[in-house]
C-alpha cells in the first residue's frame, strides 16, 4: 500500500478496500484495510493535535491582540493609525480627547483636517518625507520621524508628533504610526522657565547697577578721605616746619639774651 498524505486521502482508501473486500474478501485485503484502518486512527489523533495546538495559538492569539487593544486604547499619550495620506484608520481615547472630536469624527478623517490653516502645507511635506522609501535603519530611532504642529482650529494646542512607518502591508500602502503628546503644559513650563530667567536677569542687572553706584560713591568718599588725609599731612608738615623756625628763633633769643 503507498503512503498515505492526508486523513482525507485515507478515508477514500479505506472506503475503496471496503468495496473490495465485500466484493471479493481475502486474507489479503483484510489485512489492508486493518492497516488503513490503524493509520487512520493514527492520523486522527494527530489531527487532533495539530488541531488543539492551533487553538491554543488562536487563544494566545486573541490574548496578545486584546492586550495590545487595552494598551493602545488607555494609554496616556494619543496613538493613532494612518494610511499613506495621512487618513486617520485608527485612534485611542486620548487621541480622540486631543481633537476634541468623538471616535466616530475621526476615523476617515484626514489628520489635516484638525490642523490650523497655517501649518497644512508643512505638516503635509512632513507625510511625504516620512512615506517616502528608506533603507532599512541600522539603529531603531533612525526609523522614527519627529516634528512639532499644532492640533484644532479654534483652540489650537501644541503637540509633539513622533512618527513610524511600518510596511509589513507591503506591496499594499505603508500605514503611518504616530504617538503625539500635548505639550500645553511643557510650554507653559518653559514660559514660566524663561520669565523667571528674564526676572533674574533684570535682578542681576538691578542689583549690579545699584553696586556700581555704591562702588563710585566709596570712590567718591575714598578720593575725599585721601584728600583730605593729604592735607592733613601737608599741614603737619608745615606746622612742624613752623615749629621748628619759632624754636631756632627762640635759641636765637636766648643766645642774644645771654650775651646781654
Amino acid at each position: 500500500m503507498s503512503k498515505i498524505c492526508s486523513a482525507h486521502e485515507l478515508s477514500h482508501f479505506i472506503e475503496r478496500l471496503r468495496r473490495r473486500v465485500e466484493a471479493e474478501p481475502s486474507v489479503e485485503a483484510f489485512t489492508e484495510l486493518d492497516t488503513a484502518l490503524e493509520e487512520l486512527k493514527v492520523a486522527e489523533e494527530t489531527v487532533h493535535e495539530q488541531t488543539e495546538a492551533l487553538e491554543k495559538a488562536l487563544q494566545r492569539a486573541d490574548t496578545e491582540r486584546q492586550r495590545y487593544l487595552e494598551l493602545f486604547e488607555f494609554a496616556p499619550d494619543g496613538y493613532c493609525v494612518t494610511d499613506s495620506r495621512g487618513v486617520i484608520v485608527e485612534a485611542n481615547r486620548a487621541m480622540c480627547e486631543l481633537l476634541k472630536s468623538p471616535l466616530s469624527a475621526v476615523i476617515e478623517k484626514p489628520l489635516l483636517v484638525f490642523v490650523p490653516l497655517e501649518q497644512k502645507r508643512e505638516l503635509r511635506r512632513f507625510i511625504m518625507k516620512v512615506r517616502q522609501p528608506h533603507p532599512e535603519p541600522t539603529q531603531r530611532d533612525r526609523a522614527v520621524w519627529q516634528t512639532e504642529f499644532q492640533l484644532g482650529r479654534r483652540d489650537p494646542i501644541p503637540v509633539s508628533a513622533r512618527c513610524s512607518v511600518s510596511r509589513r502591508q507591503e506591496p499594499d500602502p505603508p500605514r503611518l504610526l504616530w504617538l503625539l503628546r500635548d505639550m500645553t503644559e511643557q510650554r507653559r513650563a518653559e514660559d514660566r522657565l524663561k520669565q523667571a530667567r528674564h526676572d533674574l536677569e533684570d535682578l542681576v542687572d538691578a542689583k549690579t547697577r545699584e553696586l556700581q553706584e555704591r562702588l563710585e560713591e566709596l570712590e567718591g568718599f575714598h578720593d575725599v578721605a585721601v584728600g583730605r588725609e593729604l592735607r592733613l599731612i601737608e599741614l603737619e608738615k608745615k606746622l612742624q616746619a613752623f615749629k621748628a623756625l619759632s624754636d631756632r628763633h627762640e635759641d636765637r633769643s636766648d643766645r642774644k639774651d645771654g650775651r646781654r
